[in-house]
């Protein structure tokens, strides 16, 4: 009978370096679609483009979450981050204006900070639909794959 011997000297290491690849890949993923939801914004033809002051492309944010619930918001836009609502306070991202990633280990939200950008987004009865961030959702989900792949592999090159 053949014996079968496998080595865990290295699976620590090993596990450490495909969370750590997950975790670039989410965070790469949810930059992806913060960048290409500003590109579609920007791309709308100048007569119906949503921008106006700027603050709903400055608002577009991405955050994070660690599986121990240590979180942080990160944002990489042109300019301030978000804009006050007309309260005077600044507004979380409304029901439906958030794309999720993530996995047991980490979790990234991209949202938009302003309190309208819901209505650009899904339109209103006055005035028609402006998507910007579900397209951008769209566009980045066929390159999962290859994004998770690449970080996971230049983590455990490491």
């Amino acid at each position: 009978m053949a014996d079968i011997r496998i080595k865990t000297e290295n699976y620590d290491l090993a596990k450490r370096q495909v969370r750590e690849g997950l975790d670039a890949a989410i965070r790469a993923l949810a930059f992806g679609v913060q960048a290409a939801a500003m590109d579609n914004i920007r791309q709308y033809p100048e007569e119906n483009r949503p921008i106006d002051t700027g603050a709903l492309l400055n608002s577009i944010y991405v955050t994070t979450r660690d599986a121990d619930g240590r979180g942080e918001a990160m944002v990489r836009a042109s300019s301030a981050a978000a804009t006050p609502g007309k309260s005077g306070r600044t507004h979380s991202a409304p029901q439906g204006m958030a794309s999720d990633f993530g996995h047991a280990i980490m979790q990234a939200k991209v949202a938009v900070l302003v309190e309208y950008g819901v209505y650009v987004e899904e339109g209103t009865s006055r005035k028609e639909a402006r998507p910007f961030l579900r397209p951008a959702f769209e566009d980045i989900r066929p390159k999962v794959d290859e994004i998770v792949k690449r970080h996971v592999d230049r983590a455990l090159t490491l």
